[in-house]
Protein backbone atom coordinates (compact mmCIF):
# COMPACT_ATOMS: atom_id res chain seq x y z
CA UNK A 1 0.00 0.00 0.00
CA UNK A 2 2.89 2.53 0.63
CA UNK A 3 4.31 1.99 -2.76
CA UNK A 4 1.00 2.74 -4.27
CA UNK A 5 0.88 5.77 -1.87
CA UNK A 6 4.31 6.86 -3.26
CA UNK A 7 3.09 5.85 -6.88
CA UNK A 8 0.00 8.23 -7.29
CA UNK A 9 1.88 11.06 -5.27
CA UNK A 10 0.32 10.64 -1.83
CA UNK A 11 0.72 14.02 0.14
CA UNK A 12 1.77 12.29 3.24
CA UNK A 13 3.79 9.99 1.78
CA UNK A 14 5.60 12.78 0.09
CA UNK A 15 6.52 14.17 3.20
CA UNK A 16 8.91 11.05 4.05
CA UNK A 17 12.44 10.76 2.58
CA UNK A 18 12.99 6.82 1.46
CA UNK A 19 15.40 5.55 3.90
CA UNK A 20 12.58 6.79 6.50
CA UNK A 21 9.99 4.57 4.61
CA UNK A 22 12.17 1.86 3.11
CA UNK A 23 12.20 -0.34 6.67
CA UNK A 24 8.96 -0.15 7.26
CA UNK A 25 7.94 -1.51 3.72
CA UNK A 26 10.20 -4.15 3.74
CA UNK A 27 10.34 -5.48 7.15
CA UNK A 28 6.91 -6.75 8.83
CA UNK A 29 8.84 -6.14 12.21
CA UNK A 30 7.44 -2.89 12.05
CA UNK A 31 3.70 -3.76 11.71
CA UNK A 32 1.75 -5.11 15.32
CA UNK A 33 1.23 -8.52 15.27
CA UNK A 34 -2.14 -9.55 14.95
CA UNK A 35 -3.98 -12.69 17.27
CA UNK A 36 -7.49 -14.13 16.99
CA UNK A 37 -8.69 -14.91 20.38
CA UNK A 38 -11.74 -15.90 21.50
CA UNK A 39 -14.43 -13.02 21.78
CA UNK A 40 -16.00 -13.48 25.80
CA UNK A 41 -18.53 -10.58 24.76
CA UNK A 42 -20.01 -12.32 21.64
CA UNK A 43 -22.28 -15.12 22.61
CA UNK A 44 -22.03 -16.81 18.90
CA UNK A 45 -18.03 -17.76 20.31
CA UNK A 46 -16.84 -15.26 17.18
CA UNK A 47 -12.97 -14.96 17.17
CA UNK A 48 -11.94 -11.10 17.23
CA UNK A 49 -8.42 -9.85 16.47
CA UNK A 50 -6.12 -8.48 19.27
CA UNK A 51 -3.56 -5.56 18.16
CA UNK A 52 -1.19 -5.56 20.90
CA UNK A 53 2.01 -2.72 20.27
CA UNK A 54 5.58 -3.12 20.74
CA UNK A 55 7.28 -1.30 23.57
CA UNK A 56 9.69 0.33 21.29
CA UNK A 57 7.53 1.85 18.64
CA UNK A 58 6.36 5.54 18.46
CA UNK A 59 2.72 6.45 18.59
CA UNK A 60 3.75 8.52 15.67
CA UNK A 61 5.06 4.99 14.02
CA UNK A 62 1.23 3.62 15.67
CA UNK A 63 -0.59 6.42 14.17
CA UNK A 64 0.72 6.13 10.76
CA UNK A 65 0.20 2.81 10.34
CA UNK A 66 -3.04 1.80 12.09
CA UNK A 67 -5.07 5.67 11.52
CA UNK A 68 -3.25 6.49 7.85
CA UNK A 69 -2.08 3.18 6.12
CA UNK A 70 -5.09 0.57 7.39
CA UNK A 71 -7.80 3.32 6.68
CA UNK A 72 -6.47 3.41 3.11
CA UNK A 73 -6.39 -0.25 2.91
CA UNK A 74 -9.73 -0.18 3.78
CA UNK A 75 -10.61 2.62 1.96
CA UNK A 76 -9.09 0.53 -1.55
CA UNK A 77 -10.31 -2.87 -0.43
CA UNK A 78 -14.14 -4.27 -1.87
CA UNK A 79 -14.34 -7.08 0.67
CA UNK A 80 -15.34 -5.78 4.45
CA UNK A 81 -13.89 -7.46 7.40
CA UNK A 82 -15.68 -10.15 8.92
CA UNK A 83 -14.11 -9.96 12.58
CA UNK A 84 -13.82 -7.56 15.27
CA UNK A 85 -10.01 -5.44 15.67
CA UNK A 86 -9.41 -4.63 18.95
CA UNK A 87 -6.41 -2.48 19.77
CA UNK A 88 -4.99 -3.38 23.07
CA UNK A 89 -2.81 -0.61 23.93
CA UNK A 90 -2.41 -1.07 27.47
CA UNK A 91 -0.64 -4.53 26.95
CA UNK A 92 2.39 -4.97 24.94
CA UNK A 93 3.28 -7.92 22.58
CA UNK A 94 5.06 -10.12 24.59
CA UNK A 95 7.51 -11.88 22.32
CA UNK A 96 8.77 -8.76 20.59
CA UNK A 97 11.06 -6.50 22.71
CA UNK A 98 14.19 -4.98 20.44
CA UNK A 99 13.81 -2.50 18.14
CA UNK A 100 14.89 -3.36 14.35
CA UNK A 101 18.77 -2.80 13.74
CA UNK A 102 18.87 0.97 12.49
CA UNK A 103 15.60 1.64 12.75
CA UNK A 104 14.34 5.05 11.79
CA UNK A 105 13.90 7.68 14.71
CA UNK A 106 10.43 8.01 13.61
CA UNK A 107 9.10 4.79 14.11
CA UNK A 108 10.75 4.34 17.87
CA UNK A 109 9.22 5.92 20.96
CA UNK A 110 9.96 9.47 22.10
CA UNK A 111 9.95 10.38 19.19
CA UNK A 112 9.10 14.33 18.77
CA UNK A 113 10.17 15.25 14.78
CA UNK A 114 8.37 16.71 12.19
CA UNK A 115 7.10 13.80 10.80
CA UNK A 116 5.16 13.74 13.91
CA UNK A 117 3.12 16.83 13.11
CA UNK A 118 2.86 15.85 9.47
CA UNK A 119 1.14 12.56 10.65
CA UNK A 120 -0.83 13.99 12.87
CA UNK A 121 -2.26 16.74 10.34
CA UNK A 122 -2.91 13.84 7.81
CA UNK A 123 -5.04 11.62 10.07
CA UNK A 124 -6.41 15.23 11.88
CA UNK A 125 -7.93 15.48 7.94
CA UNK A 126 -9.15 12.12 7.73
CA UNK A 127 -11.31 12.01 10.47
CA UNK A 128 -11.93 15.53 9.67
CA UNK A 129 -9.94 16.86 12.61
CA UNK A 130 -11.24 14.67 15.17
CA UNK A 131 -9.84 10.92 16.02
CA UNK A 132 -11.73 8.50 17.13
CA UNK A 133 -12.84 8.78 20.62
CA UNK A 134 -12.29 4.80 20.96
CA UNK A 135 -8.72 4.44 19.36
CA UNK A 136 -9.01 1.04 21.93
CA UNK A 137 -11.91 -0.84 19.76
CA UNK A 138 -12.83 0.39 16.35
CA UNK A 139 -15.44 -2.27 14.66
CA UNK A 140 -15.34 -3.15 11.04
CA UNK A 141 -16.72 0.24 9.84
CA UNK A 142 -14.72 2.25 11.99
CA UNK A 143 -10.83 1.30 10.11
Amino acid sequence: MINHLRRVGDPLIRKFNNEHLQPVINHSAYHSPEISETDEENPSGKRKIVIRDFKWRSSTCRMFLRNYIDQKISEKSKVPKKRKYVYDNENFYDKEEEKPCNAPKWTCTKYKGILKTHINDACGRQFGNELPSRLNELNDNEI
